[in-house]
Protein backbone atom coordinates (compact mmCIF):
# COMPACT_ATOMS: atom_id res chain seq x y z
CA UNK A 1 0.00 0.00 0.00
CA UNK A 2 1.33 3.53 -1.05
CA UNK A 3 1.99 5.22 1.86
CA UNK A 4 0.41 9.05 1.88
CA UNK A 5 3.27 11.39 2.19
CA UNK A 6 4.98 9.95 -0.78
CA UNK A 7 1.31 9.96 -3.00
CA UNK A 8 0.82 13.77 -1.46
CA UNK A 9 4.55 14.73 -2.99
CA UNK A 10 3.94 13.35 -6.03
CA UNK A 11 0.65 14.85 -6.38
CA UNK A 12 1.53 18.60 -5.16
CA UNK A 13 4.60 17.92 -7.22
CA UNK A 14 1.82 18.23 -10.47
CA UNK A 15 -0.12 21.38 -8.33
CA UNK A 16 2.88 23.72 -8.37
CA UNK A 17 3.40 22.94 -11.88
CA UNK A 18 -0.11 22.77 -12.93
CA UNK A 19 0.32 25.10 -16.15
CA UNK A 20 3.32 22.84 -17.12
CA UNK A 21 1.00 19.78 -16.95
CA UNK A 22 -1.59 21.32 -18.63
CA UNK A 23 1.20 22.67 -21.41
CA UNK A 24 2.43 19.35 -21.84
CA UNK A 25 -1.05 17.59 -22.30
CA UNK A 26 -2.19 20.16 -24.82
CA UNK A 27 0.98 19.27 -26.45
CA UNK A 28 -0.17 15.50 -26.16
CA UNK A 29 -3.40 15.87 -27.12
CA UNK A 30 -2.24 17.83 -30.51
CA UNK A 31 0.32 15.44 -31.37
CA UNK A 32 -1.87 12.87 -30.42
CA UNK A 33 -4.49 14.17 -32.86
CA UNK A 34 -2.05 14.74 -35.79
CA UNK A 35 -0.85 11.16 -35.49
CA UNK A 36 -4.61 10.02 -35.99
CA UNK A 37 -5.00 12.80 -39.01
CA UNK A 38 -2.41 10.79 -40.99
CA UNK A 39 -3.21 8.95 -43.82
CA UNK A 40 -7.23 9.74 -42.98
CA UNK A 41 -9.12 9.83 -46.54
CA UNK A 42 -10.76 13.21 -47.23
CA UNK A 43 -14.71 12.39 -47.14
CA UNK A 44 -17.41 14.09 -48.63
CA UNK A 45 -18.51 16.46 -46.35
CA UNK A 46 -14.79 17.16 -45.71
CA UNK A 47 -14.29 17.56 -49.81
CA UNK A 48 -17.45 20.32 -49.59
CA UNK A 49 -16.08 22.07 -47.10
CA UNK A 50 -13.15 22.77 -49.27
CA UNK A 51 -14.76 22.95 -52.36
CA UNK A 52 -16.96 25.63 -50.71
CA UNK A 53 -13.77 27.54 -49.08
CA UNK A 54 -12.05 27.92 -52.20
CA UNK A 55 -14.55 29.99 -53.35
CA UNK A 56 -15.12 33.93 -53.31
CA UNK A 57 -16.28 34.77 -49.83
CA UNK A 58 -19.72 36.41 -51.72
CA UNK A 59 -20.00 33.24 -53.41
CA UNK A 60 -19.37 31.03 -50.24
CA UNK A 61 -22.09 32.56 -48.29
CA UNK A 62 -24.69 32.38 -50.96
CA UNK A 63 -23.57 28.26 -51.12
CA UNK A 64 -24.13 27.73 -47.54
CA UNK A 65 -27.26 29.51 -47.60
CA UNK A 66 -28.82 27.11 -49.92
CA UNK A 67 -27.63 24.71 -47.59
CA UNK A 68 -27.98 23.57 -44.04
CA UNK A 69 -24.91 25.81 -42.91
CA UNK A 70 -23.78 29.36 -41.31
CA UNK A 71 -21.03 30.79 -42.86
CA UNK A 72 -18.64 31.58 -40.39
CA UNK A 73 -16.21 28.17 -40.37
CA UNK A 74 -15.88 28.67 -44.02
CA UNK A 75 -14.50 32.14 -43.91
CA UNK A 76 -12.06 30.56 -41.59
CA UNK A 77 -11.05 27.66 -43.46
CA UNK A 78 -10.57 29.89 -47.07
CA UNK A 79 -8.53 32.63 -44.84
CA UNK A 80 -6.55 29.38 -42.98
CA UNK A 81 -5.95 27.65 -46.90
CA UNK A 82 -5.27 31.36 -48.59
CA UNK A 83 -2.53 31.66 -46.05
CA UNK A 84 -0.93 28.21 -45.19
CA UNK A 85 -1.78 26.25 -48.34
CA UNK A 86 -4.78 23.45 -49.44
CA UNK A 87 -2.89 20.30 -48.79
CA UNK A 88 -4.61 18.12 -46.24
CA UNK A 89 -2.73 18.31 -43.38
CA UNK A 90 -2.16 22.05 -43.01
CA UNK A 91 -6.32 22.15 -43.62
CA UNK A 92 -6.67 19.52 -41.08
CA UNK A 93 -4.36 21.04 -38.40
CA UNK A 94 -6.68 23.95 -38.38
CA UNK A 95 -8.86 21.64 -36.64
CA UNK A 96 -6.24 20.18 -34.37
CA UNK A 97 -5.74 23.79 -33.02
CA UNK A 98 -8.91 24.69 -32.33
CA UNK A 99 -9.37 21.13 -30.62
CA UNK A 100 -6.38 21.48 -28.02
CA UNK A 101 -7.93 24.93 -27.29
CA UNK A 102 -11.09 23.35 -26.13
CA UNK A 103 -9.35 20.80 -23.95
CA UNK A 104 -7.52 23.71 -22.58
CA UNK A 105 -11.13 25.92 -21.77
CA UNK A 106 -12.15 22.66 -20.07
CA UNK A 107 -9.46 22.66 -18.23
CA UNK A 108 -10.13 26.46 -17.20
CA UNK A 109 -13.89 25.28 -16.71
CA UNK A 110 -13.07 22.48 -14.05
CA UNK A 111 -10.62 24.78 -12.68
CA UNK A 112 -13.11 27.99 -11.85
CA UNK A 113 -15.46 25.06 -9.93
CA UNK A 114 -13.33 22.84 -8.11
CA UNK A 115 -9.94 24.26 -8.30
CA UNK A 116 -6.64 23.05 -9.60
CA UNK A 117 -6.36 19.56 -7.72
CA UNK A 118 -9.60 18.72 -9.41
CA UNK A 119 -8.94 20.24 -13.21
CA UNK A 120 -5.38 17.99 -12.77
CA UNK A 121 -7.42 15.00 -11.99
CA UNK A 122 -10.04 15.44 -15.10
CA UNK A 123 -7.01 16.17 -17.60
CA UNK A 124 -6.40 12.14 -18.46
CA UNK A 125 -10.08 12.17 -19.76
CA UNK A 126 -10.18 15.04 -21.65
CA UNK A 127 -6.89 14.14 -23.40
CA UNK A 128 -8.14 10.39 -24.00
CA UNK A 129 -11.61 11.14 -25.54
CA UNK A 130 -12.05 9.36 -28.72
CA UNK A 131 -15.42 10.94 -29.99
CA UNK A 132 -13.68 14.26 -29.37
CA UNK A 133 -10.39 13.11 -31.03
CA UNK A 134 -12.32 11.92 -34.01
CA UNK A 135 -13.62 15.20 -34.93
CA UNK A 136 -10.34 17.02 -33.73
CA UNK A 137 -8.82 17.04 -37.10
CA UNK A 138 -12.13 16.68 -39.01
CA UNK A 139 -12.05 19.30 -41.72
CA UNK A 140 -15.73 20.63 -40.53
CA UNK A 141 -16.98 23.15 -38.00
CA UNK A 142 -17.12 20.46 -35.12
CA UNK A 143 -13.92 21.79 -33.43
CA UNK A 144 -14.43 25.25 -34.03
CA UNK A 145 -17.69 24.99 -32.90
CA UNK A 146 -16.29 23.13 -30.05
CA UNK A 147 -14.02 26.08 -29.16
CA UNK A 148 -16.92 28.37 -29.02
CA UNK A 149 -19.02 26.80 -26.54
CA UNK A 150 -16.35 25.59 -24.23
CA UNK A 151 -15.31 28.87 -24.17
CA UNK A 152 -18.75 30.42 -24.23
CA UNK A 153 -19.36 28.42 -20.91
CA UNK A 154 -16.37 29.57 -19.63
CA UNK A 155 -17.26 33.41 -19.92
CA UNK A 156 -20.71 32.48 -18.42
CA UNK A 157 -19.22 30.75 -15.07
CA UNK A 158 -16.90 34.00 -15.58
CA UNK A 159 -19.38 36.63 -15.93
CA UNK A 160 -21.63 35.23 -13.35
CA UNK A 161 -19.90 35.50 -10.80
CA UNK A 162 -18.35 39.26 -11.27
CA UNK A 163 -20.26 42.43 -11.74
CA UNK A 164 -18.28 42.88 -14.65
CA UNK A 165 -20.88 43.95 -17.77
CA UNK A 166 -18.31 43.68 -20.54
CA UNK A 167 -17.87 39.78 -19.70
CA UNK A 168 -21.69 39.13 -20.91
CA UNK A 169 -20.85 41.04 -24.41
CA UNK A 170 -18.23 38.80 -24.51
CA UNK A 171 -20.64 36.09 -23.96
CA UNK A 172 -22.80 37.53 -26.05
CA UNK A 173 -20.43 37.78 -29.26
CA UNK A 174 -19.54 34.07 -28.43
CA UNK A 175 -22.69 33.02 -28.96
CA UNK A 176 -23.68 34.60 -31.61
CA UNK A 177 -20.34 33.23 -33.32
CA UNK A 178 -21.68 30.16 -32.19
CA UNK A 179 -24.36 30.27 -34.21
CA UNK A 180 -22.80 31.45 -37.13
CA UNK A 181 -20.54 28.59 -37.16
CA UNK A 182 -23.12 25.75 -36.32
CA UNK A 183 -26.97 25.70 -35.30
CA UNK A 184 -26.27 22.88 -32.85
CA UNK A 185 -24.61 24.86 -30.73
CA UNK A 186 -27.98 26.30 -29.78
CA UNK A 187 -28.43 23.20 -27.99
CA UNK A 188 -25.51 24.53 -25.27
CA UNK A 189 -26.84 27.86 -25.56
CA UNK A 190 -29.64 27.14 -24.60
CA UNK A 191 -28.48 24.84 -21.57
CA UNK A 192 -27.10 28.09 -20.22
CA UNK A 193 -30.43 29.84 -20.74
CA UNK A 194 -32.13 27.15 -18.69
CA UNK A 195 -29.25 26.73 -15.53
CA UNK A 196 -29.50 30.38 -14.95
CA UNK A 197 -33.72 30.83 -15.46
CA UNK A 198 -33.07 27.72 -12.39
CA UNK A 199 -30.60 29.36 -10.50
CA UNK A 200 -32.41 32.50 -10.24
CA UNK A 201 -35.28 30.59 -9.47
CA UNK A 202 -33.56 28.84 -6.41
CA UNK A 203 -31.52 31.92 -5.06
CA UNK A 204 -33.09 35.50 -5.80
CA UNK A 205 -29.11 36.29 -5.14
CA UNK A 206 -27.88 34.57 -8.66
CA UNK A 207 -27.36 36.72 -11.40
CA UNK A 208 -30.55 38.87 -12.07
CA UNK A 209 -32.80 37.59 -15.34
CA UNK A 210 -32.30 41.55 -16.63
CA UNK A 211 -28.92 41.00 -16.93
CA UNK A 212 -28.46 37.78 -18.77
CA UNK A 213 -31.72 38.09 -20.94
CA UNK A 214 -29.95 41.05 -22.36
CA UNK A 215 -27.31 39.59 -23.26
CA UNK A 216 -29.36 36.83 -25.22
CA UNK A 217 -31.10 39.28 -26.76
CA UNK A 218 -27.54 41.54 -28.13
CA UNK A 219 -26.58 37.89 -29.45
CA UNK A 220 -29.62 37.53 -31.28
CA UNK A 221 -28.98 41.12 -32.91
CA UNK A 222 -25.40 40.27 -33.78
CA UNK A 223 -27.05 37.31 -35.74
CA UNK A 224 -29.90 38.81 -36.88
CA UNK A 225 -28.11 39.98 -40.02
CA UNK A 226 -28.15 36.19 -40.92
CA UNK A 227 -31.73 35.50 -39.13
CA UNK A 228 -33.23 35.48 -43.18
CA UNK A 229 -31.32 33.46 -44.03
CA UNK A 230 -31.41 30.83 -41.22
CA UNK A 231 -35.33 30.88 -41.27
CA UNK A 232 -35.20 30.57 -45.26
CA UNK A 233 -32.73 27.15 -44.14
CA UNK A 234 -35.44 25.76 -41.45
CA UNK A 235 -38.15 26.35 -43.67
CA UNK A 236 -36.73 24.63 -46.77
CA UNK A 237 -34.49 22.30 -45.00
CA UNK A 238 -31.54 21.19 -46.92
CA UNK A 239 -30.58 18.23 -44.06
CA UNK A 240 -29.58 14.87 -45.66
CA UNK A 241 -31.88 11.66 -44.88
CA UNK A 242 -29.68 9.75 -43.28
CA UNK A 243 -31.13 11.04 -39.63
CA UNK A 244 -32.02 8.09 -36.75
CA UNK A 245 -34.88 8.46 -34.40
CA UNK A 246 -33.54 8.86 -30.84
CA UNK A 247 -34.70 5.47 -29.05
CA UNK A 248 -32.97 2.97 -26.59
CA UNK A 249 -30.38 1.74 -29.44
CA UNK A 250 -29.66 4.79 -30.92
CA UNK A 251 -28.92 6.63 -27.47
CA UNK A 252 -26.85 3.00 -26.42
CA UNK A 253 -24.74 3.19 -29.94
CA UNK A 254 -23.67 6.88 -29.16
CA UNK A 255 -22.50 6.15 -25.48
CA UNK A 256 -20.73 3.21 -27.31
CA UNK A 257 -19.08 6.29 -30.07
CA UNK A 258 -18.38 8.16 -27.02
CA UNK A 259 -16.48 5.59 -25.02
CA UNK A 260 -15.33 2.83 -27.59
CA UNK A 261 -15.46 4.18 -30.95
CA UNK A 262 -17.62 1.76 -32.39
CA UNK A 263 -20.97 0.98 -32.38
CA UNK A 264 -22.78 -1.29 -29.43
CA UNK A 265 -23.04 -3.89 -31.58
CA UNK A 266 -19.39 -4.49 -32.10
CA UNK A 267 -18.94 -4.63 -28.04
CA UNK A 268 -17.79 -7.72 -26.84
CA UNK A 269 -18.73 -9.36 -23.24
CA UNK A 270 -15.83 -7.62 -21.36
CA UNK A 271 -16.39 -4.03 -22.53
CA UNK A 272 -19.92 -4.35 -21.87
CA UNK A 273 -18.68 -5.34 -18.38
CA UNK A 274 -16.57 -2.62 -18.01
CA UNK A 275 -19.04 -0.34 -19.17
CA UNK A 276 -21.59 -1.56 -16.84
CA UNK A 277 -19.47 -1.43 -14.08
CA UNK A 278 -18.40 2.41 -14.58
CA UNK A 279 -21.82 3.47 -15.02
CA UNK A 280 -23.17 1.71 -11.83
CA UNK A 281 -20.45 3.21 -10.09
CA UNK A 282 -20.47 6.66 -11.90
CA UNK A 283 -24.10 6.31 -10.11
CA UNK A 284 -23.35 5.44 -6.49
CA UNK A 285 -20.49 7.75 -6.74
CA UNK A 286 -22.41 11.04 -8.09
CA UNK A 287 -25.19 10.23 -5.20
CA UNK A 288 -22.08 9.66 -2.49
CA UNK A 289 -21.12 12.77 -3.74
CA UNK A 290 -24.34 14.78 -3.55
CA UNK A 291 -25.12 13.85 0.10
CA UNK A 292 -21.92 14.53 1.61
CA UNK A 293 -21.16 17.59 -0.59
CA UNK A 294 -21.64 21.47 0.12
CA UNK A 295 -23.75 23.52 -1.69
CA UNK A 296 -20.90 24.72 -3.96
CA UNK A 297 -19.88 21.72 -5.25
CA UNK A 298 -23.74 20.60 -5.45
CA UNK A 299 -24.02 23.57 -7.75
CA UNK A 300 -21.12 22.87 -9.76
CA UNK A 301 -22.85 19.19 -10.39
CA UNK A 302 -25.98 21.01 -11.30
CA UNK A 303 -24.33 23.20 -14.02
CA UNK A 304 -22.22 19.64 -14.87
CA UNK A 305 -25.39 18.34 -15.14
CA UNK A 306 -27.24 20.87 -17.33
CA UNK A 307 -24.49 21.19 -20.31
CA UNK A 308 -24.39 17.44 -20.52
CA UNK A 309 -27.95 16.54 -20.22
CA UNK A 310 -29.84 18.90 -21.76
CA UNK A 311 -28.68 19.48 -24.64
CA UNK A 312 -29.29 15.55 -25.84
CA UNK A 313 -32.75 16.31 -23.93
CA UNK A 314 -33.64 18.56 -26.30
CA UNK A 315 -32.42 16.70 -29.33
CA UNK A 316 -34.43 13.90 -28.30
CA UNK A 317 -37.85 16.52 -27.87
CA UNK A 318 -36.98 18.06 -31.00
CA UNK A 319 -36.28 14.59 -32.77
CA UNK A 320 -39.96 13.07 -31.50
CA UNK A 321 -41.93 16.46 -32.50
CA UNK A 322 -39.87 16.79 -36.24
CA UNK A 323 -41.43 14.97 -38.88
CA UNK A 324 -37.87 13.71 -39.75
CA UNK A 325 -35.63 12.29 -38.27
CA UNK A 326 -32.19 14.31 -38.23
CA UNK A 327 -30.65 12.91 -35.56
CA UNK A 328 -26.67 11.47 -36.21
CA UNK A 329 -24.17 10.67 -33.51
CA UNK A 330 -21.99 13.64 -34.74
CA UNK A 331 -24.33 16.01 -33.52
CA UNK A 332 -23.06 15.38 -30.27
CA UNK A 333 -18.98 16.24 -31.50
CA UNK A 334 -19.37 20.05 -30.29
CA UNK A 335 -20.24 19.27 -26.58
CA UNK A 336 -18.96 15.58 -26.22
CA UNK A 337 -15.72 16.94 -24.28
CA UNK A 338 -18.62 17.75 -21.71
CA UNK A 339 -19.28 14.08 -21.23
CA UNK A 340 -15.55 13.16 -20.63
CA UNK A 341 -15.15 16.01 -18.35
CA UNK A 342 -18.36 15.17 -16.19
CA UNK A 343 -17.20 11.30 -15.72
CA UNK A 344 -13.35 12.82 -14.61
CA UNK A 345 -15.16 15.35 -12.35
CA UNK A 346 -16.96 12.67 -10.47
CA UNK A 347 -14.46 10.23 -9.75
CA UNK A 348 -12.07 12.78 -8.92
CA UNK A 349 -14.43 15.00 -6.66
CA UNK A 350 -15.68 11.48 -4.95
CA UNK A 351 -12.38 10.19 -4.40
CA UNK A 352 -12.03 11.45 -0.68
CA UNK A 353 -15.99 9.63 -0.08
CA UNK A 354 -15.12 6.17 -1.71
CA UNK A 355 -11.37 6.18 -2.77
CA UNK A 356 -11.16 2.22 -3.87
CA UNK A 357 -14.62 2.70 -5.48
CA UNK A 358 -13.71 5.70 -6.93
CA UNK A 359 -10.11 4.60 -7.95
CA UNK A 360 -11.28 1.53 -9.86
CA UNK A 361 -14.05 3.36 -11.98
CA UNK A 362 -11.60 6.02 -13.07
CA UNK A 363 -9.08 2.96 -13.88
CA UNK A 364 -11.77 1.42 -16.02
CA UNK A 365 -13.04 4.59 -17.60
CA UNK A 366 -9.51 5.21 -18.99
CA UNK A 367 -8.92 1.40 -19.77
CA UNK A 368 -12.28 2.23 -21.61
CA UNK A 369 -11.00 5.10 -23.23
CA UNK A 370 -8.09 3.88 -24.30
CA UNK A 371 -9.34 1.28 -25.70
CA UNK A 372 -11.74 3.79 -27.99
CA UNK A 373 -8.30 5.74 -28.79
CA UNK A 374 -7.09 2.40 -30.07
CA UNK A 375 -10.08 2.02 -32.23
CA UNK A 376 -9.80 4.85 -33.74
CA UNK A 377 -6.79 4.96 -34.96
CA UNK A 378 -7.41 1.19 -36.45
CA UNK A 379 -11.00 2.42 -38.44
CA UNK A 380 -10.21 5.96 -38.18
CA UNK A 381 -13.04 8.54 -39.52
CA UNK A 382 -15.65 5.79 -39.95
CA UNK A 383 -18.66 6.74 -41.07
CA UNK A 384 -21.18 5.05 -38.59
CA UNK A 385 -24.96 6.16 -40.45
CA UNK A 386 -23.33 5.07 -43.76
CA UNK A 387 -21.28 2.26 -42.31
CA UNK A 388 -18.48 2.50 -44.13
CA UNK A 389 -14.55 3.80 -44.53
CA UNK A 390 -14.06 6.59 -47.05
CA UNK A 391 -11.16 4.82 -49.55
CA UNK A 392 -10.84 6.82 -52.12
CA UNK A 393 -7.16 7.72 -51.32
CA UNK A 394 -6.42 4.13 -51.41
CA UNK A 395 -8.61 3.25 -54.49
CA UNK A 396 -6.77 5.81 -56.60
CA UNK A 397 -3.19 4.50 -54.93
CA UNK A 398 -2.32 2.45 -58.15
CA UNK A 399 -3.80 5.75 -60.74
CA UNK A 400 -1.21 8.86 -62.60
CA UNK A 401 -3.41 11.73 -62.51
CA UNK A 402 -3.31 14.35 -65.25
CA UNK A 403 -5.68 16.45 -67.45
CA UNK A 404 -5.74 13.69 -70.66
CA UNK A 405 -6.84 11.08 -67.66
CA UNK A 406 -10.65 11.07 -67.18
CA UNK A 407 -12.56 9.33 -64.18
CA UNK A 408 -15.98 9.68 -64.22
CA UNK A 409 -17.97 9.83 -60.81
CA UNK A 410 -21.57 7.77 -61.22
CA UNK A 411 -23.05 10.80 -59.02
CA UNK A 412 -22.60 14.32 -57.34
CA UNK A 413 -21.75 12.59 -53.78
CA UNK A 414 -18.79 10.48 -55.64
CA UNK A 415 -17.58 13.57 -57.34
CA UNK A 416 -17.24 15.43 -53.89
CA UNK A 417 -16.31 12.73 -52.07
CA UNK A 418 -13.46 12.03 -54.31
CA UNK A 419 -12.80 15.49 -56.44
CA UNK A 420 -9.40 16.31 -53.90
CA UNK A 421 -7.41 13.50 -54.37
CA UNK A 422 -8.21 13.98 -58.40
CA UNK A 423 -7.83 17.84 -58.96
CA UNK A 424 -5.16 17.31 -61.72
CA UNK A 425 -7.41 15.28 -63.47
CA UNK A 426 -9.61 15.53 -65.78
CA UNK A 427 -13.45 14.86 -63.26
CA UNK A 428 -16.54 14.41 -64.69
CA UNK A 429 -19.67 13.30 -62.99
CA UNK A 430 -23.34 11.40 -64.38
CA UNK A 431 -26.32 13.28 -63.75
CA UNK A 432 -29.25 13.80 -65.53
CA UNK A 433 -31.25 16.88 -66.04
CA UNK A 434 -29.98 19.79 -63.55
CA UNK A 435 -28.13 19.53 -60.07
CA UNK A 436 -30.41 20.87 -57.15
CA UNK A 437 -29.78 24.57 -56.17
CA UNK A 438 -30.05 23.41 -52.91
CA UNK A 439 -28.72 21.45 -50.45
CA UNK A 440 -24.75 20.13 -50.89
CA UNK A 441 -24.64 19.48 -54.37
CA UNK A 442 -25.63 23.52 -54.86
CA UNK A 443 -21.91 24.33 -55.55
CA UNK A 444 -21.93 21.69 -58.63
CA UNK A 445 -25.05 22.84 -60.42
CA UNK A 446 -23.93 24.40 -63.72
CA UNK A 447 -20.42 22.70 -63.35
CA UNK A 448 -18.49 22.12 -66.49
CA UNK A 449 -18.06 18.64 -64.71
CA UNK A 450 -21.66 17.56 -65.02
CA UNK A 451 -22.26 14.85 -68.32
CA UNK A 452 -25.60 13.26 -68.53
CA UNK A 453 -24.52 10.66 -69.64
CA UNK A 454 -21.56 7.97 -69.98
CA UNK A 455 -21.42 8.37 -73.47
CA UNK A 456 -20.27 12.20 -73.50
CA UNK A 457 -17.19 11.26 -71.93
CA UNK A 458 -14.10 11.09 -74.98
CA UNK A 459 -10.27 10.49 -74.22
CA UNK A 460 -7.57 10.47 -76.67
Amino acid sequence: MLKKKPLKNFTNFFINHWLSTLLIALAFVAVLSSLLAIGQNIWFDEGYSIYVAQKPIAEIISLVSVDAHPPFYYVILKLWGSLFGWNEFTLRFLSIIFATASVAITFFIVKKLAGVKVALGVLPFLILAPFALRYSYEIRPYALTSTLVTGGTLLLLLASQSKKRALWIYYSIIVALGMLTLYMSALIWAAHAIWLAFSYWKDKKATPIKIWFSSYILAIILFSPWMPTFISQTVKSALPGIGQPINLTTGVDSISHLMFYQSAWQTNEVQTALIAFVAISLIVLLVKLWEKSNVKTRNNLLFIGAITIIPFLILVFANALSSNNFYISRYLAHFAIFYYMAIGFIIVCSYKLAPKLSFFTGAAAIIILTSGVINLAIIGNFNFERNQKPATKIALSGFSCNKDTTFVAQDEYTYLDSWFYLQGCNLKFIKEGQVSNRGGYAPLRNSSAQIQNINEVSTP
